[in-house]
């Protein structure tokens, strides 16, 4: 029964940040929705005030592949936390072989 519990807590959802303080031009990791096994450099598009949503740039790819996402998104992460996590990160632009 503690581990079933301790599983449980594991799957949970964090709590959601208060607010969303992503600027634009923002640095950051981000799962790429098209093929979701690579996380890709990304930047911060643009940010509407009052949103939860954030419109991600792919680096390197062209705007046709931007995409929204919510600002408490799991898919979302800071610059670093791929070498940190020991997870490869996608080049700029994609070469992904």
């Amino acid at each position: 029964l503690r581990f079933a519990h301790r599983l449980r807590s594991f799957f949970q959802q964090p709590p959601k940040p208060e607010r969303n303080l992503f600027r634009k031009g923002q640095k950051l990791e981000a799962v790429d929705p098209k093929h979701p096994q690579y996380i890709c450099p990304a930047t911060v598009n643009s940010v509407s005030p009052g949103d939860y949503r954030i419109v991600i740039t792919l680096d390197g790819w062209s705007s046709s592949n931007n995409f929204k996402v919510d600002y408490y998104s799991r898919d979302i992460f800071p610059v670093g936390w791929c070498q940190a996590a020991g997870i490869r990160l996608c080049p700029i632009g994609g070469n992904r072989q």
